[in-house]
């Protein structure tokens, strides 16, 4: 959903270090190599809090910490952070639900989930199956509204983004503003498309995908957004 993109472009400014998935479920990846280790991912998992603050130690002074954290990852910890009003948070969303979908899916079927070189891209098609697709829709707008209702009753600070904004420097500078870094500092990524940008390459049945966005009115998802990094 362009998280590993908007951790990248966050991790270019000089003020900022944000870790991509310091509670990834498998593994500890943060921007300490050093801390990157099987070792630290049991020590993290006994204790999430002791874990959170030797990131915060090991930040160098003077830079914000970042935390990318997706939806499942250490529930306790992630559901905390959201309604502590001490942490900003920038909520970032992908509106179309197809292009988000297809992504996922191509991702977890190559264990793929962003390119740094055209030759890394998944140019793969799956079948389009209406039954998988609308969990996968009444998920993410069960999550959106649970996750919006803990951040607005504990009064943080936030900023929602969308996927489309990360192209866009003006929404890149709005972002710093609201972390209170330099906003005229360019954020950078060298992460390519994962997926076919063209949504109509990515299913082998694309005439069903658009008989279904037609029956649930969102024809509008079948035009894609321009798809980046997940």
């Amino acid at each position: 959903m362009g998280s590993t993109l908007a951790a990248t472009l966050l991790n270019s400014h000089p003020d900022i270090v944000c870790h991509v998935e310091p509670f990834h479920r498998k593994w500890v990846n943060t921007e300490f190599p050093e801390i990157n280790t099987e070792d630290v991912r049991r020590e993290r998992d006994a204790d999430p809090d002791a874990f959170l603050a030797a990131l915060l130690a090991r930040t160098p002074k003077g830079r914000i910490l970042g935390l990318k954290i997706l939806s499942g990852q250490a529930p306790m910890m992630s559901e905390g952070l959201a309604a502590d009003p001490g942490f900003k948070k920038i909520v970032l969303r992908r509106d179309n639900v197809l292009a988000s979908f297809s992504s996922n899916v191509l991702a977890q079927e190559s264990r793929r989930y962003h390119a740094k070189t055209e030759g890394q891209r998944n140019l793969n098609k799956i079948s389009f199956d209406a039954r998988p697709f609308e969990t996968y829709r009444r998920w993410c707008e069960a999550y959106y509204r649970d996750l919006r209702d803990t951040i607005a009753s504990s009064g943080s600070l936030h900023i929602d983004v969308r996927f489309t904004d990360l192209r866009k420097p003006t929404r890149r500078a709005e972002m710093l503003e609201f972390l209170e870094c330099d906003p005229n500092v360019p954020l950078t990524s060298d992460l390519r498309p994962i997926s076919a940008a063209d949504l109509s390459e990515r299913f082998e049945n694309w005439a069903d995908v658009c008989r279904h966005m037609r029956d649930i009115g969102k024809e509008d998802w079948l035009t894609g957004d321009q798809d980046g990094a997940r």
